[in-house]
């Protein structure tokens, strides 16, 4: 088999479990509001797979920077910030603690992720680039763009009242902004799982 026809047919399968995947996630709101019929909580599908694709991603990332110490700071640097939004994602729980605790997690979390990034200051670099150099990091910053703006946006309360206006429903807000984080969260994960594959690394 010629290399030009492994090259198509690699991105054949990579459009379909892209799709699969997608496909799937577009789902959960649906089964949420119209089987489960709980408006998208806080103990919702979509935020249980939105927690669930954040620590996978972080954890891919955690072990990407143990298995290849030259890019281990910049790794490590990357798979905490996954994780302090995984922290941030929880704070429903955390709240049982205390309102507001989340932020001392994540904190912390950053004090140990940052202290060693700065301790290694050459791997640091080096994974950095490593990271904005392959050749998926644009759907990681996609799906981060995804998270931290476009949703954000799209779902601001005020907007919906606008656009709704005596036919405001809360819902309606929620399942837009969790959504579109779900699918924010989504391309983060394909994008961790493909840095993953890229660099061969050992499945255990």
């Amino acid at each position: 088999m010629n290399s030009d026809l492994k090259i198509f047919l690699r991105a054949c399968a990579e459009f379909l479990i892209v799709a699969g995947i997608t496909g799937f996630v577009c789902l959960l709101p649906y089964i949420d509001i119209n089987i489960l019929h709980n408006g998208i909580s806080e103990f919702s599908l979509v935020e249980l797979v939105q927690e669930l694709f954040l620590l996978s991603s972080a954890l891919l990332f955690f072990r990407g920077a143990r298995k290849r110490p030259e890019v281990r700071g910049g790794l490590i640097l990357v798979g905490g910030f996954l994780f302090c939004m995984f922290i941030r994602e929880l704070d429903v729980l955390f709240d049982l603690i205390s309102h507001g605790s989340w932020f001392w997690f994540a904190i912390a979390a950053t004090l140990i992720c940052v202290t060693y990034a700065v301790i290694h200051p050459r791997t640091t670099l080096r994974g950095l680039v490593d990271v904005v150099s392959w050749r998926g990091y644009a759907m990681l910053l996609a799906g981060l763009m995804c998270v931290l703006i476009v949703s954000r946006v799209f779902g601001m309360q005020v907007l919906w009242e606008h656009i709704l206006q005596e036919g405001y429903l809360r819902i309606v807000k929620n399942a837009v902004e969790e959504g579109t984080e779900l699918f924010g969260y989504t391309l983060i994960f394909i994008a961790s799982l493909g840095y993953a594959f890229q660099q061969r690394l050992p499945l255990r």
